[in-house]
């Protein structure tokens, strides 16, 4: 089926091409329909899915939409219309920035050493084997703590810091959007 599809859109490319940029241009009654049907537009909602741009998206859906018969393309709307959300659901999480885990993690790994072991002028002391010199249980409640809120204080600007991002990118995506769902 997909290959008498290919075929099909080979012989008819320029056509396509113009009727997805008039589709308005040509009657219902002159078009070329297949025997393509709503359940083969899978073929060009996946190529549709590779667009960059919501107006790409949907010239690439539009042109396999073209080939249908009306009640195919009736038919076949309520996918459109569920594949292009999905398609713009996964802009929006390429878009948004991540929190930076991996410096999370580093700063666990230095305030680890801070209040493990002992420090000299910001650097680790180590006995005469090399072996860093572990600070003793002595303070070990005091210290525990001011780890903990030291770490909470990273956190909390990690995520602030994400959220700004959040935010913006969350603003520019729907300013982009708005001018397709004014009702």
């Amino acid at each position: 089926m997909k290959q008498a599809a290919l075929s099909f859109l080979k012989k008819f490319n320029l056509f396509f091409m113009l009727l997805c940029c008039f589709p308005d241009a040509v009657p219902d009654d002159f078009r070329p329909y297949s025997d393509f049907n709503a359940s083969d537009m899978k073929i060009w909602y996946d190529r549709a899915d590779l667009e960059e741009t919501r107006d790409m998206w949907m010239a690439s859906a539009n042109i396999g939409m073209s080939v249908l018969s009306p009640e195919e393309r009736d038919k076949s709307l309520l996918v459109m219309k569920e594949r292009l959300a999905s398609w713009q659901w996964n802009r929006i999480e390429e878009k948004v920035c991540r929190p930076d885990i991996q410096s999370l993690l580093s700063e666990i790994e230095n305030k680890k050493k801070d209040y493990l072991y002992l420090v000299e002028e910001g650097n680790l002391k180590f006995d005469e084997n090399g072996t860093p010199i572990f600070k003793g249980l002595s303070g070990l409640d005091s210290d525990l703590t001011s780890w903990e809120n030291e770490i909470r204080l990273f956190v909390g600007d990690l995520f602030n810091n994400w959220e700004r991002c959040a935010r913006i990118k969350y603003d520019e995506i729907l300013s982009l959007e708005k001018r397709y769902w004014k009702g």
